[in-house]
């Protein structure tokens, strides 16, 4: 929160800093106060392969997963990014497997790979690299990211609000500004949450036409 400060300072925008210092203080506040009753998942946030590479709970990405009351595993490590075996992976508890799309891009034939040689079927899942691990630009859309991540791995518990169910399908990759999923562009999903029913209705139809675009290239 101090790098909005600091950098309105900088630039000569210093009004503009407070604003998004508010918002920011208002998403999380709102993501806490939801994140309070969702149970405590086990979650492997992996950055690499050859060799498997994590995050340690010191990180910004571990704190950030907190958030939404996941707990990175391994537990406390000397490294921030340590390295595992296979062998260590499959004595893992975890109830999610996160793979961010950088610094490897993971893709979906990776997903398939990890829950046939895990048997993880239905717990991994790729995410957007930048929304978890940018602070600063991203931190406000993270925050929203954040929330939908949230309700995939709490089984959708939380996926219908106001009527009108998320149209994530649990492929959250954003290119050239919308996510290769559902369609959303990146504003779409941070505002998902607090849009009303007729926002929402807006935004499915321009998603089923968003789609045919992009089954027709």
């Amino acid at each position: 929160m101090r790098l909005y400060l600091m950098l309105g300072e900088i630039f000569g925008v210093e009004s503009r800093a407070r604003q998004l210092l508010i918002e920011f203080e208002q998403r999380l506040e709102k993501i806490s106060s939801y994140a309070k009753h969702l149970d405590r998942l086990n979650v492997l946030y992996l950055i690499w392969r050859d060799p498997w590479m994590t995050v340690s709970r010191d990180t910004y990405i571990s704190h950030m997963l907190k958030i939404i009351n996941c707990q990175t595993v391994p537990g406390p490590s000397a490294t921030r990014y340590p390295a595992l075996s296979d062998e260590e992976i499959y004595e893992l508890p975890i109830d999610a497997c996160l793979l961010s799309t950088e610094p490897y891009t993971f893709r979906e034939k990776d997903v398939a790979e990890l829950e046939l040689k895990f048997n993880w079927f239905g717990k991994v899942h790729l995410v957007d690299g930048e929304m978890v691990s940018w602070y600063g630009s991203r931190a406000i859309l993270g925050l929203e990211y954040l929330g939908q991540l949230s309700q995939i791995l709490n089984d959708k518990k939380s996926a219908v609000a106001m009527g009108i169910e998320s149209p994530c399908i649990n492929l959250c990759v954003l290119e050239d500004g919308l996510c290769q999923g559902c369609y959303r562009s990146e504003s779409e999903i941070a505002y998902w949450m607090l849009m009303t029913d007729e926002e929402r209705k807006n935004v499915m139809g321009r998603l089923r036409q968003r789609a045919q675009e992009a089954h027709n290239r």
